[in-house]
């Protein structure tokens, strides 16, 4: 059998592959829509290639209307036009936004082609095989530039992916074709056959890929190969690639004669020549070539993912905050088999020696400044300096080196602790003996051990100024509360000062002002003992109604005056007499100062059937938003009183109802008045009749009274 016979055969045989794919095609199509303009596609190419293997099988009718060259070049542009319209279309469906002006462009440009050479072809305008070429190579170049989008835009869909793999094959094999049509102005027989085939493949694939995945549009379609699969296919891969570029410069040299073959030689002996003198002179690029080569080809002096978690572990096992350097350190002198060494922290403009194993007899400073030639080397290189390097690469900064770093004759490396682009510290590691030869590996594990544990550091230190943060911050709160009754005290005695000029002479006012001052003195003494350590609230079983009926009486001296109504029998709690008053007075007293002297402040005491009770303090008053409710009236430190308090008594009042198992709600309008309900919960009898309950219950408020003071 001879070319030509091959020729016909696989022509035919394509037209018959491809009928089959248009009816597969056809059939889906009316289940999904989408699918129709590629099974218009597919029609267009089976009508050319029928044409084309009718052609070949009878040379005779190359003269008929319908069957000759020129039909056989119309039809051929017609069924690139076709897969082109068909890629467009179903881009639509998969990317309905507007294109890109470059995709628009391309497409006039193929259109004005394909027009173009229609009328070449029926008019015989005999432009050239040429410009027929060139035509071709557009169209088919357009097409590829469509599938390409196609599979770029396709996130689903496995049938689609693989539709424009197969097809966008054989397009890429039309370009070629015509490209080596353009240079030797003659279409390759093996080429041309290679075509049908290739036709057939693309063909069978897509039936395939249609029956496999169900010809579904929303199935995944990212394409992704197995470990083993990419492990065991990199020798082929090579080996292949090596074969087809010589057998391309083979058929190249073949097909075009001449001398290609010397020129081919001559340019590769001058590339060979280049390289191996940057080789010979060179250090740098022999050690890039060295260092790629190691990384690549050769096994890996330390097990990465081992030293990692080694790391790690260290890191986590290491519950002492306290012993964080020297955590530090032994990590990196594990890895490093050093003998001792030291770690330097950043404190101020100086690097402090944090922790060491070396002798106090060593050359090592204590501190080193922060502007020292060498930090600013490992600062903005992340440099490992390596003191006693042999190679030169290694030493390429050791000259901004200090004097006791050189003169260190155990001295093997500076490690930098690098984080967040800031030198958090470095640690230094002895070895005695002879230096070893170390490598880019060595280098490699060093710096990135540096880096997490750098990071360890950062947050190690993090942790210590948030909790001096903290502890500013208790102090500022105990401040503020000792002030906060402070304030209250004062203002008892500044009344009392104001009113002294005008009834100093009253015997009742001096019998009041001295009752007034012994409490004053009373709170004061209170106050100091609550802040010492040993000391604790004084928790036993008060009344709620006296203390109610004694807080009511404390608040009589403002306006308006107060009304007290209660209902029910009494109730006992488990409470610091004085600071349940202190909440309660702060209620009624923010009641008063927020209503008009003509207005009311009403207090309410009930005692339910099922041991509930419930005490309310409710004013005609301003009142507040619900947004001031929620957001200002219980946070501490925020006060509408300009310079009249500390804007934490309602903060303090809630928090101690909360402590004795209260709740507090708060209901206001504006211009209405507030309303303020304390809900005391229901009594358990066991706990009353138990006073080791008692007893356990009070050590709870002691304790947790405490917690707040410190």
């Amino acid at each position: 059998m001879d070319y030509s016979d091959v020729t016909r055969f696989a022509y035919a045989a394509a037209s018959l592959l491809s009928l089959a794919l248009v009816i597969f095609l056809g059939i889906s199509s009316l289940r999904d829509r989408w699918k129709r303009p590629l099974a218009i596609a597919a029609l267009l190419q089976t009508l050319w290639l029928a044409a084309l293997a009718t052609s070949l099988f009878n040379p005779s009718l190359a003269t008929h209307p319908l069957l000759g060259t020129t039909s056989l070049l119309l039809l051929e542009a017609t069924q690139l036009m076709g897969w082109i319209g068909a890629l467009l279309l179903t881009l639509r469906v998969l990317r309905p936004e507007r294109w890109p002006r470059r995709l628009i462009a391309l497409l006039v440009l193929s259109s004005a082609m394909y027009a173009s050479m229609v009328i070449d072809l029926l008019f015989n305008l005999s432009s050239g095989t040429g410009f027929l070429f060139f035509a071709f190579l557009v169209l088919s170049a357009t097409a590829l530039i469509c599938f390409e989008q196609l599979l770029r835009n396709n996130r689903s869909g496995r049938f689609i992916k693989l539709v424009a793999i197969s097809q966008g094959l054989v397009i890429l094999l039309d370009v070629y074709l015509y490209t080596h049509g353009i240079v030797s102005h003659a279409i390759d027989p093996f080429l041309w056959q290679a075509r049908a085939a290739m036709i057939m493949a693309a063909s069978f694939l897509i039936i395939s890929a249609g029956l496999l995945f169900r010809d579904s549009i929303n199935q995944p379609g990212r394409i992704n190969l197995s470990r083993p699969v990419v492990f065991y296919s990199t020798s082929m891969v090579i080996v292949s690639t090596g074969i087809l570029i010589l057998a391309l410069g083979g058929y190249y040299v073949r097909t075009l004669g001449g001398n290609w073959g010397i020129y081919a030689f001559t340019v590769l002996l001058f590339f060979a020549g280049i390289a191996l003198s940057a080789l010979f002179l060179s250090d740098h690029v022999r050690s890039a070539l060295q260092v790629w080569v190691s990384k690549h080809f050769f096994r890996h002096k330390y097990d990465h993912r081992q030293e990692w978690i080694n790391v790690i572990h260290a890191l986590s096992s290491s519950s002492d905050s306290s012993r964080v350097y020297e955590t530090v350190y032994s990590v990196l002198a594990r890895t490093f088999h050093a003998s001792h060494g030291s770690v330097m922290a950043l404190k101020g403009n100086h690097y402090h020696k944090v922790f060491s194993t070396v002798s106090p007899q060593t050359l090592q400073p204590q501190t080193v400044p922060a502007h020292a030639a060498f930090i600013g080397v490992m600062i903005e290189q992340d440099w490992v300096f390596v003191p006693k390097a042999s190679a030169s690469a290694l030493a390429d900064y050791n000259d901004t080196l200090p004097e006791w770093a050189i003169n260190d004759a155990s001295l093997r490396l500076i490690v930098p602790l690098v984080a967040q682009h800031q030198l958090i510290g470095f640690v230094t590691l002895h070895k005695p003996g002879e230096p070893e030869d170390l490598g880019w590996e060595d280098l490699d594990i060093l710096k990135t051990i540096g880096q997490q544990l750098a990071n360890h550091m950062l947050i190690h230190t993090q942790e210590e100024q948030l909790s001096e943060a903290r502890q500013l911050d208790t102090y500022n709160k105990l401040s503020a509360f000792i002030m906060h009754d402070l304030n209250n005290l004062i203002a008892q005695l500044d009344l009392m000062v104001k009113n002294s000029e005008r009834h100093k002479a009253n015997p009742a006012f001096i019998d009041d002002m001295i009752l007034t001052v012994g409490n004053a003195v009373k709170r004061m003494k209170s106050l100091i003992q609550k802040f010492k350590r040993s000391d604790y609230d004084v928790v036993k079983s008060i009344s709620l109604m006296d203390t109610l009926n004694e807080t009511v009486a404390q608040c009589q001296t403002g306006l308006p005056s107060p009304t007290l109504n209660t209902q029910g029998p009494d109730r006992s709690i488990e409470a610091d007499r004085e600071r349940l008053t202190l909440a309660l007075k702060h209620l009624i007293k923010n009641a008063q100062e927020a209503t008009p002297d003509d207005g009311q402040v009403t207090i309410e005491a009930r005692s339910h059937d099922n041991g509930v009770f419930s005490l309310t303090v409710s004013d005609t008053g301003s009142g507040m938003t619900r947004t001031f409710i929620e957001q200002q009236l219980f946070k501490p430190f925020e006060t509408t009183k300009a310079g009249q308090g500390m804007g934490i008594g309602a903060y303090l009042t809630r928090s101690y109802l909360e402590e004795l198992g209260a709740i507090l709600d708060v209901d206001s309008e504006l211009g209405e008045g507030t309303v303020f309900t304390i809900t005391f919960g229901a009594r358990d009898e066991t706990t009353a009749a138990d006073p080791r309950v008692n007893t356990e219950r009070a050590d709870t408020a002691r304790s947790k009274a405490d917690d707040e003071r410190s």
